[in-house]
């Protein structure tokens, strides 16, 4: 993993899709996962996360912009710490990563043949398919039309259900866009290359900002 303590990383979750700075506590493997601990602001914590809520994290590595997905594994909001699952990082100016950016967006979906609607929390997304975090259970193939928010847009599309993966209390799926218009088409363009670029432009200015200073004498407090 290239996430190392004391390390500044953004955040993002979609109950507030804003970038907001983070400092890395530890880093630990439990049972096979990646989990990092990390220090949030208050206003951070204040958004009653819950385990397995799906959150988008970015950093820097020697001048190289990274960007992971990561589950909630526990939240401790009175000591402003979290801890996360971190699914993989991806080197976002790499072209395959940024065809598939991670993303934490919420959704609402309706599955065509039976009409019934839920909202579930898209996790990535790319030209072609997308993948969704949702409690619904859902057949291989079935078809779905989706309506997502981005800003203060709304993205229309119709996706195919790909595959199917048990997390916890839901299911993670992979979706296939099926149809999607051009002007959905569009706004989904302008949409991912605006991301790369606040966060490459956030995590840039995090470490001009930051007083890594203060960073070790914490570390250093925290080893005594």
């Amino acid at each position: 993993m290239f996430i190392k303590p004391g390390d500044i990383i953004s955040l993002s979750h979609y109950a507030k899709p804003f970038l907001t700075k983070s400092i890395v506590l530890e880093v630990n493997r439990e049972s096979s996962e990646d989990i990092i601990s990390v220090r949030i602001t208050q206003e951070f914590a204040q958004l009653n996360l819950l385990e397995g809520d799906p959150i988008v994290a970015g950093f820097e590595k020697n001048e190289n912009v990274y960007i992971t997905n990561c589950y909630v594994h526990s939240v401790y909001p009175d000591q402003s710490l979290l801890k996360l699952t971190v699914n993989n990082e991806e080197y976002i100016s790499n072209h395959r990563a940024f065809e598939r950016f991670p993303v934490s967006l919420y959704a609402d979906i309706e599955v065509i043949d039976s009409k019934h609607s839920f909202v579930a929390i898209v996790k990535n997304i790319s030209h072609g398919g997308l993948m969704i975090c949702a409690k619904e259970n859902l057949l291989k193939d079935q078809s779905l039309s989706m309506k997502i928010l981005i800003d203060k847009s709304e993205l229309s599309l119709l996706s195919k259900v790909m595959w199917q993966l048990q997390r916890g209390q839901g299911f993670e799926y992979g979706l296939k866009i099926s149809y999607i218009d051009c002007s959905s088409q569009n706004t989904l363009s302008h949409f991912l290359l605006q991301l790369k670029e606040e966060q490459e432009n956030f995590l840039k200015q995090l470490y001009k900002d930051v007083d890594l200073s203060l960073i070790k004498s914490y570390f250093l407090n925290e080893q005594k």
